[in-house]
């Protein structure tokens, strides 16, 4: 888990091809989960403009304000990044087409898990009697 103070670096840190990735340039696109993703519009691959606007408080399909009235941030958002052991890694990549599909599974499965709990343990907000 990483404290965000903009949107950048992670946009940079991300391949712009599949060529580049292999290469080792940068990370694969991210893909939008969790339990608000359906309430602001949204869905499959991470877009930079979409995650610049959520990183500084704006709705992304909207624009609206989703932090007025709050106290300034320097932590404006966290990154996680779930990641597999290596010898999961390794069953995944060395052995058959069906072992593969079972360890991708398990390891979707796993992040939806652990992204469940911190959402329901570790993600609140707080509404103000002002309605902020």
């Amino acid at each position: 888990m990483t404290g965000l103070s903009n949107a950048e670096y992670l946009i940079s840190s991300v391949a712009l091809s599949i060529d580049e990735y292999y290469a080792g340039v940068g990370e694969s696109p991210g893909v939008w989960a969790g339990r608000w993703v359906q309430c602001l519009g949204l869905s499959g691959v991470v877009e930079a403009d979409q995650l610049r606007a959520l990183v500084d408080g704006k709705d992304p399909t909207s624009g609206l304000d989703l932090v007025a009235g709050s106290r300034p941030r320097s932590v404006l958002a966290f990154d996680l990044t779930f990641s597999a052991p290596k010898s999961v890694s390794l069953l995944w990549a060395l052995g058959s087409e069906p072992v593969a599909d079972m360890v991708a599974a398990a390891h979707r499965e796993a992040v939806e898990v652990a992204l469940g709990f911190l959402e329901e343990r570790a993600a609140v907000g707080q509404v103000r009697p002002s309605g902020v």
